[in-house]
């Protein structure tokens, strides 16, 4: 036989007794895939490494959170705490020195305006004075006539008529000048003024000013505008699938264009009963809480969120929290660590609603809650990943 082929067949004998001697058990056997990087739960850093990235360890925040209605509107201002001053009588800027900001008291002097014919209007006053009393000695002469039958009766009517037509001449012309600001005790006196101040009918801000010097204005100019911030509260607009959810007392959560990062809080105070078929609203108005009026503006656009069911919640920051799917987990240190090392195990907890920036949780009773990883869990995620490879 040739050789080559002796050694094949030899070759091919061998294989076959190898395979025949390989156990079953062997051969059904599948590959085992590492799942160590599932089933790492265990992290340990170096007590360096914790002082170095800033992990902070705490226990839950106790907050008021709900189910939440989105709400767009405007600050305003009361009727009654936004006032548009305009002269009481045309005439020309003397003074002002105004600037849209400043703050104002009430019946403070925004300006000083002069015409002719405020010097007019005192003129004819004294004059009516001066009239008043020769007519009122001439109505007591007629009285005493006609008490002495001397006198004719129509004179003694004639002498009643001028008088209260003077009478009410007079109460008129006070009634011009009180407006105009022009002290009557001094203009009785002689003493005619040719300028008016324009006073401030509300303490509040500036919010607009419309004055030059020598600039005429009139009766139906807008001259200064004055917002009292006191009482601002919030016109919000709530859609009617939401309207049923909102009622007075519930707080609010809003921002504004100037201040988009700092939230500022509310109680909704009165709920409108008109619909408005265009917009498919409801008015809301929300009564701000106090010292949050500040930096606030009337006609600002915001942003707010109405807490609907509010309720007490304990809550962690959302950098706390590991999201794997739909399970949250968290970081909790534990008490057996080595020495000059601190072990951190990662545990899960029942994670519930969501707002500014925090999530409500249930922890398990065995968490102590001071060991809770409040900032640097990242850090801690990176190492786990490391360990699993």
């Amino acid at each position: 036989m040739n050789p080559l082929k002796i050694i094949l067949i030899s070759i091919t004998i061998g294989l076959s007794g190898l395979l025949s001697c390989s156990s079953p058990e062997t051969a059904d056997q599948k590959p085992v895939v590492s799942s160590s990087r599932q089933t790492t739960t265990a992290v340990t850093i170096s007590e360096a490494q914790f002082r170095e990235t800033g992990i902070q360890l705490g226990p839950p925040d106790t907050l008021i959170l709900g189910e939440t209605i989105q709400a767009t509107g405007k600050l305003e201002a009361p009727p009654d705490h936004w006032a548009t001053v305009s002269a009481p009588m045309g005439g020309f800027v003397r003074s002002a020195r105004l600037v849209e900001g400043d703050f104002v008291r009430k019946k403070q002097a925004l300006a000083v305006l002069e015409h002719p014919d405020y010097i007019k209007l005192q003129q004819e006053y004294l004059q009516a004075i001066a009239r008043s009393r020769f007519e009122k000695q001439e109505l007591d002469r007629q009285t005493e006539l006609d008490r002495a039958e001397v006198g004719a009766r129509r004179k003694l009517q004639q002498s009643t008529a001028e008088y209260e037509t003077t009478k009410a001449l007079l109460a008129s012309l006070e009634a011009q000048l009180a407006q105009l600001h022009i002290p009557l005790e001094n203009l009785r006196s002689g003493t005619i003024s040719r300028t008016i101040p324009l006073l401030a009918p509300i303490s509040g801000y500036v919010d607009k000013v419309n004055l030059r010097l020598g600039q005429y204005v009139g009766t139906t100019d807008a001259l200064v505008e004055i917002v009292n911030k006191d009482h601002l509260y919030l016109e919000l607009r709530v859609f009617e699938n939401d309207i049923r959810h909102i009622h007075e007392g519930q707080s609010v959560r809003f921002t504004t264009s100037q201040q988009q990062t700092v939230e500022m809080l509310a109680k909704v105070y009165r709920v409108g009963q008109a619909f408005d078929a265009q917009t498919k609203t409801v008015l809301v108005h929300a009564n701000l809480l106090p010292n949050q009026s500040g930096r606030l503006f009337a006609g600002s656009y915001i942003r707010a969120t109405i807490l609907a069911d509010p309720r007490q919640v304990t809550a962690l920051p959302d950098d706390a929290l590991l999201r794997e799917g739909k399970r949250t987990f968290v970081y909790v240190r534990q008490s057996d660590s080595p020495a000059g090392t601190h072990r951190f195990q990662l545990i899960e907890v029942k994670s519930g609603i969501s707002q500014n920036n925090r999530t409500e949780v249930t922890l398990p009773p065995t968490v102590k809650p001071g060991s809770i990883v409040r900032q640097g869990a990242y850090f801690i995620s990176a190492e786990r990943a490391k360990m699993a490879g």
